[in-house]
């Protein structure tokens, strides 16, 4: 049998090469003479074996060298000289890691967007799996009980290996949970030594349909009108159907997304929720833990380690998970049994893949929806021109939601004219008695300034030089507190130079206003309150952005100042006033982006 191989090279065709399975040569050794059913057995046993190899990862010679590939499609026949044809060296996977669908799209992918398909098929692969690693699911040491009523009277005298044993005999537990619990390891070990209990992989292989007796569901909200109309119409397509949910800012459109998925639960299919920015991962993680409890949800993007990547992409494929919450790469999982596709703020440019293998998430979603013949439902307060294009079309049904939800009201709006106000630090009087009001009243302001760093020029105001990087011709940020300064296109970094580089005069000064000098001014003004500054600097570390959110949900920070890392879909209830600074850049930006 011959297999056609994407492999990971920039180039633009698929490889032939021999794959020798001994289920296949059996049923060429069949009698020729049976001519009927040594053709209907030889084909079925090619069908089989190609069903089998189809999707899985390979190792090929490719040149001097030996690469990876993914196969793509089989024949029994080669398209070139027999003699030309090299063998597979290796397969990887027992089982193949892409299914069809799958496959069929990323080569849609590759042929439409002109881009090596053997690339395109390794965007897909998490990294882990790109060194020829297995792709199964690590075990979880664990215990169970397995002792009897002679070991257990011998460790009577101690109460916490009878806690132990008691909380075992109800089922098996995680050795981490049993830490966590307050189990040191020693009494484990000693537990385990007397034969009272025993290492087990407790790492679950059901499916998540069969974990769980009655798909549990919490905090349900009464849908009104609008909502109840959209609900129904995307509930009742059994089919392929693109629908785009135009509402309002607070029109509801999460809850729609959650009764939706319920329904899809329901069936025992699975739901794939895509959202723009890692950002939002942590509250829409938890806002679904608290409506579906005890359905496993699994979610993937930037922040995780390529262990935690993998294990969310082996449980979706495995039907171990319910739910996958994740960035645009999540757009390539696998799933088992997928039964509709949700993407949030669909008109977020971060749907867009701007390096390496350039796609757009959102395109992809519909495409793969329409291949698995499910629906797909975009959300948004601002659709993008090209989905108001095919609703226009009539490829799209737009579904309106022109009220907020819960008798929720719309917030007051007020422009500033700082051509007519005493403005300190992009900070004008107005603005600083808005917050003096607010924080009286117990409540928290957020501030908007989509500039991080102190300021965005470093200008020699003797010639007029100004700083810029090296490899981009951009202007460089002037970041203060760590004392440099950092092109925000190539993520290079530069000293602050002391003079000139072009007159050698001293007289550099900062021009403009980025978060950490929004921040230092504010410290200086509202001495006695807590002020966080949350931006890419200051959420390098893991889980840092979470941990900073749910200080803003305790209140422990009364003044909030953030880029465009907190503008979209964060819910603060106690933020009563925000403030957009320099709002003539962000309108500027929008314009650029157009």
């Amino acid at each position: 049998m011959f297999v056609q191989v994407a492999v990971n090279t920039p180039l633009f065709s698929l490889f032939e090469y021999r794959y020798e399975s001994q289920n296949l040569f059996a049923s060429m050794n069949l009698n020729p003479l049976s001519s009927s059913n040594g053709n209907e057995e030889q084909n079925s046993s090619f069908e089989n074996c190609s069903a089998t190899i189809i999707g899985c990862r390979v190792l090929v010679p490719f040149g001097n060298q030996c690469l990876m590939g993914v196969v793509v499609s089989t024949s029994l026949q080669s398209s070139i000289s027999e003699k030309k044809v090299k063998d597979v060296i290796e397969v990887f996977d027992q089982t193949p890691f892409f299914s069809k669908d799958l496959i069929e799209i990323l080569t849609w992918a590759a042929n439409y967007y002109h881009y090596p398909i053997g690339e395109v098929f390794f965007t897909a692969i998490p990294t882990s799996l790109r060194k020829g690693e297995k792709a199964e699911l690590k075990s979880i040491d664990g215990y169970k009980y397995c002792a009897n009523e002679e070991i257990e009277n011998s460790l009577k005298r101690s109460p916490v290996c009878c806690e132990v044993l008691q909380l075992l005999k109800d089922r098996e537990y995680s050795l981490s949970a049993l830490k966590d619990l307050g189990y040191s390891y020693t009494i484990l070990k000693k537990l385990e030594d007397k034969k009272a209990i025993q290492k087990v992989n407790v790492r679950s292989k059901n499916k998540w349909f069969q974990s769980v007796e009655q798909i549990q569901i919490n905090q349900e909200l009464q849908l009104n009108d609008e909502q109840l109309k959209a609900y129904k119409q995307i509930v009742s397509q059994n089919a392929f159907g693109v629908f785009l949910i135009n509402g309002v800012t607070g029109s509801g459109k999460t809850e729609i997304y959650l009764q939706v998925i319920r329904n899809c639960l329901l069936q025992h299919k699975q739901a794939l929720v895509l959202i723009p920015e890692i950002n939002l991962t942590p509250q829409t993680i938890s806002r679904f833990f608290n409506r579906f409890p005890n359905v496993p949800i699994v979610s993937v993007h930037s922040s995780l380690n390529n262990t935690e990547k993998l294990t969310s992409f082996l449980t979706i494929k495995n039907e171990q998970s319910a739910i996958l919450i994740g960035t645009r790469s999540a757009i390539f999982a696998n799933f088992a049994n997928l039964g509709v596709i949700i993407i949030d703020e669909e008109h977020d440019s971060s749907y867009k893949q701007n390096d390496g293998f350039l796609y757009h998430c959102r395109d992809l979603a519909v495409v793969r929806a329409k291949k698995l013949n499910i629906p797909v439902v975009l959300g948004t307060a601002t659709p993008s021109f090209e989905s108001l294009y095919n609703v226009k079309q009539q490829k799209y049904q737009q579904l309106l939601l022109t009220n907020r939800a819960a008798n929720s009201v719309f917030p007051d709006y007020k422009i500033i004219d700082m051509r007519k106000s005493f403005v300190n630090h992009g900070i004008s009087n107005d603005m600083i008695e808005y917050i003096k009001e607010t924080l009286s009243n117990g409540e928290q302001v957020l501030l908007l300034l989509n500039k991080r760093g102190y300021a965005p020029k470093l200008i020699c105001h003797d010639c007029g030089y100004v700083c810029q990087c090296v490899q981009c011709s951009t202007n460089l940020f002037i970041h203060k507190h760590e004392n440099t300064m950092k092109c925000h296109h190539c993520d290079s970094i530069y000293p602050i130079p002391i003079f000139c580089p072009k007159c050698g005069s001293n007289n550099l000064n900062p021009t403009g206003l980025g978060t950490e000098q929004l921040y230092d001014y504010l410290k200086e003004v509202f001495p006695k309150n807590a002020i966080v500054r949350i931006d890419r600097d200051t959420t390098t570390r893991k889980d840092s952005l979470e941990k900073y959110i749910n200080g803003i949900l305790s209140n422990k920070y009364q003044i909030i100042i953030g880029t465009q890392i907190l503008a979209k879909g964060h819910h603060f209830p106690n933020v009563t006033l925000v403030g957009i600074v320099d709002i003539d850049s962000f309108l500027l930006q929008m314009i650029l982006e157009l």
